[in-house]
């Protein structure tokens, strides 16, 4: 007996065998629409089968930075989007939504030197306060970018929160360097 497929995610899941295939968490998800909804986005990937839940929350990945996708904010899928569903944690020193993978270290350079990091998420002004304190010759009020696959540099504001990645590049220069 066939289940009756009543939404417009589920419709799309069962007939995900072409259109834009994303990555959510490393699985692949097809859809057939290039604008969708956080929510329906979470939907499709539970129905084909990704190992995550609806009440999760989601992050696509833009270049260095993951931003958070509210369940009804839309989203403009594009071939190879990444995406990240984590559980909701309730932390004060979490990203904006209160998520974050587990506490693993991992090292990035800031100017060439070794940082280590406590987590796989942090600020711009938390990297440069580890980096400060682990000895780097930067100050608080520097200017921190982030290198790009391209090789360019792209400016963090001190708000922003990135996924940090194994050897990843920051350089941090003064606001009169920077100018």
């Amino acid at each position: 007996m066939s289940q009756e497929l009543n939404s417009e995610p589920e419709q799309q899941a069962a007939g995900a065998a072409k259109g834009i295939i994303v990555q959510i968490n490393g699985e692949s998800v097809s859809f057939d629409a290039k604008q969708i909804t956080g929510s329906e986005i979470k939907q499709a990937a539970v129905i084909q089968g990704a190992r995550i839940k609806l009440d999760y929350a989601l992050a696509a990945r833009r270049g260095h930075v993951w931003e958070w996708i509210g369940d009804e904010e839309p989203v403009d899928l594009q071939e190879c989007d990444r995406f990240l569903a984590i559980e909701a944690l309730e932390r004060e020193d979490g990203p904006p939504c209160g998520c974050e993978r587990p506490r693993t270290e991992i090292t990035i350079k800031v100017n060439r030197k070794p940082v280590i990091m406590q987590r796989h998420v942090a600020t711009g002004a938390q990297i440069k306060a580890a980096a400060i304190t682990q000895g780097v010759n930067i100050k608080p009020d520097y200017v921190l970018s982030a290198k790009e696959p391209d090789g360019k540099w792209e400016v963090v504001p001190d708000d922003r929160w990135l996924r940090l990645h194994d050897c990843e590049q920051f350089m941090a220069v003064s606001p009169e360097e920077h100018a």
